[in-house]
């Protein structure tokens, strides 16, 4: 997975031009968004909702890479005996952020960054992946990768299965971390609903971040999947 990640980082990277020097005063606040950025965008609310009519278990596994490298979320779902699933990028949108005071062009300023920066993902996306159009709510903008063929999302849950994460029914508290990729994994069965959080987690830790690491490699794999389909076209 870290592979990935930074194939995907050098191609935003190479991707930036040059930015305009921002106002000498600006200040900005970014409240929390009131729902994740899936549900957002149209994904099933797993954890206040419960499960949609007719799916037995529902798994999800998200990276935060970085405000300016966009974010990944599988989705996998089990309806009785098919498997669907599903891959989404996010990054935020251009109301992400809110200009609290400063220089009178820092409004423009700050928009124009944001769309720089839509561009620049999506640049560097079409050079690794399919994605569908663009989708807008507020605050946050997303695109679904497009596969032409089921990429294995059975295979994948059997997977989650043999990992053992179904069996951890604690919910494991939160490890954040400042650096490095966040990690979070979601589970909705029959037994209720359970959250795990890591900050860049280790296949040697302790119960929940292993098994989190090793969910973070599953996300790596459907992104693989996206990028052998991308270039068989």
């Amino acid at each position: 997975m870290r592979v990935i990640l930074v194939q995907l980082a050098l191609l935003v990277v190479n991707g930036v031009g040059h930015a305009q020097a921002p106002p000498h005063t600006c200040s900005y606040s970014s409240p929390p968004l009131e729902l994740p950025a899936p549900v957002l965008l149209g994904w099933p609310d797993i954890e206040h909702e419960g499960l949609p009519p007719g799916v037995a278990r529902e798994l999800r596994v998200h990276e935060d890479v970085g405000l300016t490298f966009g974010d990944y979320s599988l989705r996998i779902v089990e309806l009785g005996r098919r498997v669907n699933g599903e891959l989404l990028v996010t990054w935020p949108g251009v109301d992400y952020a809110r200009v609290t005071g400063g220089d009178p062009t820092c409004q423009e300023w700050h928009v124009s960054e944001i769309r720089q920066l839509r561009e620049t993902l999506l640049q560097s996306q079409s050079a690794y992946l399919r994605c569908g159009s663009v989708e807008v709510r507020p605050r946050v903008e997303g695109c679904r990768v497009l596969f032409s063929a089921d990429p294995g999302w059975a295979e994948m849950l059997r997977r989650s299965d043999s990992l053992g994460i179904w069996t951890v029914k604690s919910t494991v508290p939160d490890h954040p971390g400042l650096d490095g990729v966040d990690v979070a994994v979601e589970l909705r069965d029959g037994s209720g609903y359970r959250r795990f959080n890591y900050n860049s987690p280790a296949s040697t830790g302790g119960l929940g971040e292993r098994e989190v690491a090793a969910l973070a490699r599953l996300l790596g794999t459907a992104l693989e999947a996206a990028h052998a389909q991308f270039d068989g076209k």
